[in-house]
């Protein structure tokens, strides 16, 4: 099969019939790489390099020590990996405290994780590549983010070293499809939800198709692209509840309903008599209510990141049963607050 795929002859085909001349075949000195696209291979051979490079890392001490305040506990977390999508962390209580530090730590990481993605012929793209130092100064009792000017470098292995972008960390990059930034901005993903709903409203009328084609539209396509990642945004309720004010009354003419209709009967469930529309709101509680249940207590490092998390925010207010059975408005004060 590799031998198949290093060496295949490729064709174009076009609307005026299949091309004469293609490239590659046995002729090539250097074959195709790569195991082809929906291959079955392929993510197991994704999980067994990835595997040898991330060990590696964490041998050399890089990433993430989580200690647990309660238990004591350690997890160490080099990074989050999703293909070629990487996100490389560099934290540790008690060596790690200064910006300074931090900085000096990510620029080695950095070194050794280009070097050992170049031992199996990849690279890091510095045009798509950018970083965010997380350094906090507390002033009455109000913790705001410090605006460090540090750089950071990425050998290139066939040209000149690249100066990495930094970024603010109020400044929402999307990551995996989600427009996130590290103070849990949530404006961004919220108005490209909004913006993207508007845009399939103006196809919709464009397209002048039968309500039960724009039902299928809506039900398959635009409904699952507004769920997706709505669980890890920081949003509070009446932000969600806002975003999509005033699009239903648009959406349903189009779905063959008369827009008049109350909104209560707008989102409310087909099975009890509703029109079935989304309640971004219900959607995102669901969302997040389903990813605390399904990590919290797991022994895995984002099971361990959730429970420290709850046992700081524990030692924070004071308490000595979980925050979660206090009263919200009596002390929700004594959580400590970004400006």
């Amino acid at each position: 099969m590799l031998h198949c795929l290093g060496y295949m002859k490729i064709f174009t085909r076009t609307g005026f019939g299949d091309s004469k001349r293609s490239f590659g075949g046995v002729d090539m000195h250097v074959p195709f790489c790569g195991l082809g696209q929906g291959s079955k291979a392929a993510p197991a051979s994704w999980v067994q390099l990835s595997s040898v490079i991330v060990n590696c890392f964490k041998t050399k001490g890089f990433g993430a020590i989580i200690r647990d305040p309660i238990t004591g506990t350690v997890s160490h977390s080099i990074g989050c990996l999703f293909v070629d999508d990487t996100d490389l962390y560099a934290m540790e209580e008690g060596r790690l405290d200064s910006a300074v530090a931090i900085h000096q730590e990510a620029q080695n990481g950095l070194n050794w994780w280009s070097s050992l993605l170049a031992a199996t012929g990849g690279a890091i793209r510095g045009d798509k590549s950018f970083w965010y130092l997380l350094s906090y100064s507390c002033s009455n009792g109000i913790w705001n983010y410090n605006d460090i000017p540090y750089t950071l470098t990425l050998s290139v292995p066939d040209g000149p070293d690249v100066s990495l972008l930094s970024e603010k960390p109020t400044h929402a990059v999307k990551t995996l499809g989600v427009l996130t930034a590290p103070c849990g901005g949530h404006a961004a993903q919220l108005a490209a939800i909004r913006e993207r709903t508007d845009k399939w409203i103006q196809k919709m009328k464009n397209g002048h198709l039968p309500a039960s084609h724009v039902w299928t539209s809506y039900l398959h396509q635009l409904r699952p692209g507004l769920q997706y990642g709505l669980g890890t945004l920081s949003n509070d309720m009446e932000s969600s509840h806002s975003c999509l004010a005033g699009t239903e009354f648009q959406i349903l003419p189009l779905l063959g309903v008369n827009h008049n209709i109350k909104r209560g009967w707008r989102t409310l469930h087909q099975t009890f008599g509703g029109i079935g529309l989304i309640d971004l709101t219900v959607e995102q509680f669901i969302s997040r209510i389903n990813l605390f249940q399904q990590h919290y207590g797991t022994p895995t490092a984002l099971g361990h990141k959730l429970s420290a998390s709850i046992h700081w925010l524990q030692l924070q207010i004071g308490s000595t049963i979980s925050p979660f059975q206090m009263s919200y408005p009596k002390y929700a004060h004594l959580a400590p607050k970004l400006g």
